[in-house]
């Protein structure tokens, strides 16, 4: 015996299909839209300040995104090593004379730009050591201002205290 569906089944099954497709649509576009299908290249560099240092973290270049960390490792030494990844067609900009300049973001977490200078240089090969620019800590600027600023403050305040202490005892 034939089995026919009703309207009803139908319309839920077609609801279903299309559901599915639109989910595999969109998880593929994130994964083209996240570089996931593109070929990269790794390099390393090492670090004097592992804060705020994660993987994931992205790497840019003149302000487009063109790489993230993958990993950090410290192995005891002075030294933390960096190992990040580019893609492929951004490699061409790695030479030489290319630094990696680290920065500080405004929520505290540190920013890394590829620093090319105008200067030929020759070819770095994959897994090559990048030499790092690190950059004033604006942060601890900001940090170390306000601490003046609130010592200034705490000192006022125990002043004042003190003479309302006084004046109190002596009523």
């Amino acid at each position: 015996m034939k089995y026919k569906f009703n309207p009803y089944e139908r319309a839920v099954g077609l609801f279903i299909g299309v559901t599915i497709l639109g989910s595999l649509f969109s998880f593929a576009t994130i994964m083209i839209k996240h570089n996931w299908f593109e070929d990269e290249v790794s390099f390393v560099t090492y670090i004097n300040n592992g804060k705020n240092v994660y993987a994931g973290t992205p790497i840019k270049y003149k302000g487009f995104h063109i790489g993230e960390i993958d990993e950090v490792n410290f192995d005891g030494g002075e030294k933390i090593q960096v190992t990040f990844s580019l893609l492929k067609k951004y490699e061409q900009h790695m030479t030489d004379q290319t630094q990696l300049k680290i920065g500080m973001t405004i929520l505290g977490d540190k920013s890394f730009e590829l620093i090319k200078t105008d200067k030929k240089g020759k070819q770095l090969a994959e897994f090559s050591e990048i030499p790092v620019i690190e950059s004033e800590d604006m942060m601890n600027k900001l940090q170390d201002e306000m601490l003046v600023k609130v010592d200034g403050i705490l000192t006022s305040l125990k002043v004042t205290l003190d003479n309302a202490a006084n004046l109190s005892n002596d009523l």
